[in-house]
């Protein structure tokens, strides 16, 4: 019996009635489970044959050996990954490059702050073609809001593909790259799903793996169908933390993933936080915090970062999408890694 195969099978994160049907049934190493069929399990346990297969799936999956890398591994994937820039320099410094692969990073803000325009902006973005220091890939967006609106995310696209054909005119070796861009390839290329509640969530996260060259994945919002859960607010709070293993999975196939997240009152400080509370705060490797002051005038400020100072940033957002504040009209295009190639 090998070292995985002896495995206590206490030792699986389970939940603890699953341990105790599994007990029940006498299975007590990992071991035990394999080559056992279905319906011999299900008798074991006592319980029907979908709901043992089921568990024993659940078993197979979290008993895997964790994978092992190197330090020096894990930074030469780092680096060789593109980010997916926003087109606002003062937002990309502060990400270090825009929105990262294999990271979970969430916008939070009130009402009319810019969290959804900023994630159209990275959806349209992800598209731009790797000869233009793109992620050149595509992006799924789950609106859970009800807030995607078509005709603004082809006002982005047709902007971000203007603006890669001007980068072509400066540069004839990319002038074929530049020829299959179009405002209606870059709109192929964005996926949206409507999830009416958790459930569609999940689904779609679920789903995500199917989209070919996947670089971008958005949550808008992540808490739309959790703040109002009336259930246990022990299942509550099981939900959520199985929300955050399902982004940090997609996230961990090299997605850049990017969660929306509304802000609500808190009990231990006079000033409002994110939404979902405890169960919720851990989740995301980065957050970033969207503000719009009453003047109208935007901010970004970077709360959590693992790698960096927090800091902020002036942006806008006007009819050609997420800008850098402190640029004129004519340069505002050019910010950002994607933009100034």
């Amino acid at each position: 019996m090998d070292a995985h195969a002896s495995t206590p099978l206490e030792h699986v994160a389970l939940r603890p009635k699953d341990h105790a049907l599994l007990g029940r049934g006498g299975f007590r190493r990992v071991g035990d489970l394999v080559g056992v069929d279905v319906n011999t399990a299900a008798s074991s346990m006592r319980i029907g044959p979908d709901k043992a297969q089921a568990l024993l799936e659940e078993v197979e999956e979290k008993a895997k050996p964790p994978p092992w890398h190197s330090a020096r591994e894990l930074e030469a994937q780092e680096h060789q990954r593109v980010p997916v820039v926003s087109f606002c320099r003062g937002i990309d410094e502060l990400l270090e490059g825009g929105a990262k692969p294999g990271k979970v990073l969430e916008v939070c803000g009130g009402p009319g702050a810019g969290k959804t325009q900023l994630l159209l902006q990275l959806c349209v973005d992800a598209t731009i073609p790797h000869q233009f220091c793109g992620a050149g890939g595509s992006s799924v967006f789950i609106d859970a809001d009800g807030s995607f609106a078509p005709s603004r995310c082809a006002q982005l696209a047709k902007e971000v593909a203007k603006h890669v054909h001007r980068l072509a005119r400066k540069k004839p070796e990319h002038q074929a790259a530049a020829a299959s861009y179009s405002e209606d390839a870059c709109l192929d290329a964005i996926h949206v799903y409507r999830a009416l509640d958790h459930g569609g969530v999940v689904r779609a996260l679920a789903q995500a793996s199917t989209i070919p060259d996947l670089k971008l994945l958005v949550v808008d919002s992540v808490a739309a169908h959790l703040r109002t859960f009336e259930g246990d607010p022990g299942e509550r709070i099981r939900i959520i933390a199985k929300l955050a293993l399902d982004l940090s999975r997609v996230a961990r196939r090299g997605v850049a993933v990017v969660v929306s997240n509304q802000l609500a009152s808190n009990l231990t400080s006079d000033k409002p936080g994110p939404a979902l509370g405890e169960a919720w705060s851990h989740a995301c490797d980065e957050r970033l915090m969207l503000q719009r002051d009453a003047s109208g005038k935007r901010s970004a400020t970077l709360a959590k970062s693992s790698v960096r100072a927090v800091g902020s940033a002036p942006f806008v957002v006007d009819e050609r999408g997420v800008r850098d504040a402190a640029r004129k009209r004519r340069g505002t295009g050019s910010s950002g890694t994607a933009a100034s190639a």
